[in-house]
């Protein structure tokens, strides 16, 4: 049973973070790149390369972010609730599993995001 809670909140979590990717590219990230990255004498550049370049750069970051959360809660939980012998094998491949996951959703994302 303890293993099956295990399976779920990490599934919500997935669900949680692949949105949260999502709208943070969309809507946040933009914020903490510089404007003359976009702009220039107050038009668009023609060359957004390095506000694309940027704009990655903060998505990989907060996905990294995003693994870590989740690692050191899985390893909190199978030390502390389950008490099984192979916690950290469990924790390792269910981090690869979601790092896996998030790395093949953000290159879909950013392939999307700049396919024009």
């Amino acid at each position: 049973m303890r293993y099956l809670l295990y399976g779920i909140y990490n599934l919500v979590y997935l669900i949680f973070s692949l949105w949260a990717l999502i709208y943070a590219n969309t809507y946040i990230n933009a914020i903490f790149i510089p404007d003359n990255f976009r702009w220039k004498d107050g038009k668009l550049r023609d060359d957004l390369t390095l506000f694309g370049i940027s704009q990655v750069a903060i998505l990989i970051l907060e996905s990294v972010i995003l693994l870590l959360i989740i690692y050191f809660v899985n390893k909190w939980y199978l030390t502390n609730i389950v008490k099984g012998s192979n916690n950290r094998a469990i924790a390792l491949w269910t981090g690869g599993i979601l790092f896996l996951t998030e790395l093949i959703f953000t290159s879909l994302l950013i392939y999307w995001s700049y396919k024009v």
